[in-house]
């Protein structure tokens, strides 16, 4: 069997191209950070210490935090989930209620099981399997619904982009005594130039969590964490907040981890003037280019980040997004981000090539092509398949993925996830799991968002959905092979 530095190397060498994270894209030309054999070290004279910053690391994160207008900022090596589980678990006391955001990362539901909170879902809206922003009435909704929520936690930008209306919510959250924490993951690239939304540090969120290598060149679980200024932030308990984060990091943290923060944000600094303009450019080029694709669509959003390029097969086309990741990436070796049953999304950052673009754009137009002679063979499968589903009413259940989720009714939690976590389990068929009480979470991975929370009902419309993921070629995280799924 191969082993993975070698595996690593041959990646290195090929011609995929990476439309995916880490933001620094392989590129060397635009990332410089020399040996790392002779640069990797542990807490030694000079080097100060990552739980305990007072020295050379105190003035790295000093110097992020006024790059992003935060009160202060705390450098993280285990990605930013440890920044998530640390923010939601300082906010809140063990059994506390949440409102918190459905489409939340699996990080944020493992916070509620650490803390055995009692969670109150944000539904987004959902546009073409899509999860959209964050209604601000909706928060004031369920905030007067339920006056015991100690925590308003969501997601901004999503996997997709799509940014919500942080400064209203954050006003929201603290009209009702309550503090913002905002997952902006994928956000780390806000709010350095015109063009990109603003980041959640200036829009009065309370703690926000960033991810540096999903946009940024920095190295794969590198992150930060900021405590927004405004003086509603009494109630960000410091102390207890750090407490957390010297729980969830590791004891010896990476100095070179670090050392990559430090540089990408450096770029930034020194060079984002130049190269956020110039990666909107080779967006807007690219878009041009592709906007007139007859079988294939490139939308762009209302209220999103850019720089997520978010690729739609036309449902008539016979294709779903599964086949255009495999196209994509069998002959055209262009390695997209993530896949669904509806799109693929493409990662861009201020390190991709305008080769990259004319690549994937390229590509794309083949593909397109190609679909267009398959038209009239598309049309005939089409017509068979209406007539055959004329001929029996039990079709009329069969209808897309998209379509099912759009009937998708809010699923019933009958347990907390700890109890249902920290339960006997057994094993069931998916099929025969409707009713029954999910023991595990059940997601596609990326983007790692829980289609089902432990302790919630399977729904007839959930097992459709899971089926056909799977039918699809999709992996669905939390469904055996054999198609079992476990119960309590």
């Amino acid at each position: 069997m191969k082993k993975l530095y070698d595996a690593l190397s041959e990646y290195a060498e090929s011609d995929v191209y990476p439309f995916h994270m880490p933001g620094h894209k392989r590129n060397l030309e635009i990332c410089r950070m020399g040996e790392p054999y002779r640069m990797d070290i542990t807490e030694i004279d000079g080097f100060d210490n990552l739980h305990d910053a007072k020295g050379i690391l105190k003035n790295a994160m000093d110097t992020a935090s006024h790059m992003y207008d935060a009160q202060e900022t705390f450098f993280l090596v285990n990605g930013s989930s440890s920044g998530i589980l640390s923010a939601v678990l300082a906010c809140t006391k063990e059994g506390d209620e949440i409102l918190i955001a459905r489409n939340c990362h699996k990080s944020a539901y493992h916070a509620l099981y650490l803390g055995n909170l009692i969670p109150h879902y944000l539904y987004p809206e959902e546009k073409n399997g899509i999860s959209m922003e964050i209604s601000p009435e909706d928060v004031e909704a369920a905030l007067k619904q339920y006056p015991k929520v100690r925590a308003v936690v969501i997601v901004s930008p999503t996997y997709e982009g799509i940014v919500s209306d942080i400064q209203r919510i954050a006003k929201l959250a603290h009209k009702y005594g309550c503090p913002l924490i905002v997952d902006e993951a994928h956000g780390a690239h806000f709010g350095f130039a015109k063009g990109f939304p603003e980041t959640a540090v200036r829009l009065g969120a309370d703690l926000v969590i960033q991810s540096v290598h999903k946009t940024l060149p920095s190295f794969t679980q590198t992150a930060l964490l900021h405590i927004g200024k405004q003086e509603q932030n009494s109630w960000i308990d410091r102390e207890r907040l750090c407490r957390f984060l010297s729980i969830f990091q590791t004891s010896s943290p990476s100095y070179l981890l670090m050392a990559g923060i430090e540089k990408s944000l450096e770029l930034v600094e020194k060079e984002g003037k130049f190269l956020f303009p110039q990666l909107l450019e080779k967006i807007g080029i690219f878009r041009q280019r592709t906007k007139n694709l007859k079988y294939l669509s490139i939308p762009e959003f209302a209220h999103a980040d850019p720089s997520k390029l978010v690729i739609f097969p036309d449902r008539n086309s016979g294709k779903n997004g599964h086949w255009l990741y495999r196209e994509l990436l069998d002959r055209y070796h262009l390695q997209m981000e993530m896949e669904s049953m509806e799109y693929v999304l493409a990662m861009t950052s201020i390190a991709d090539t305008k080769e990259g673009f004319e690549r994937l754009a390229e590509a794309l137009e083949e593909i397109d092509q190609t679909l267009e002679t398959e038209k009239e063979n598309l049309k005939e499968t089409k017509e068979r398949e209406k007539k055959e589903r004329e001929g029996n009413e039990k079709k009329k259940d069969s209808g897309s993925v998209f379509d099912r989720m759009q009937e998708m009714k809010k699923l019933t939690a009958v347990v907390t996830i700890r109890q249902a976590l920290d339960s006997q389990k057994k094993s069931c068929p998916l099929k025969e799991a409707e009713g029954l009480i999910s023991a595990d979470y059940i997601y596609l991975y990326p983007p790692g968002i829980p289609l089902i929370v432990p302790g919630e009902q399977f729904t007839k419309e959930l097992i459709f959905i899971l089926e056909k993921e799977r039918k699809a070629g999709l992996e669905v995280k939390g469904v055996s092979e054999k198609e079992m799924v476990f119960v309590i």
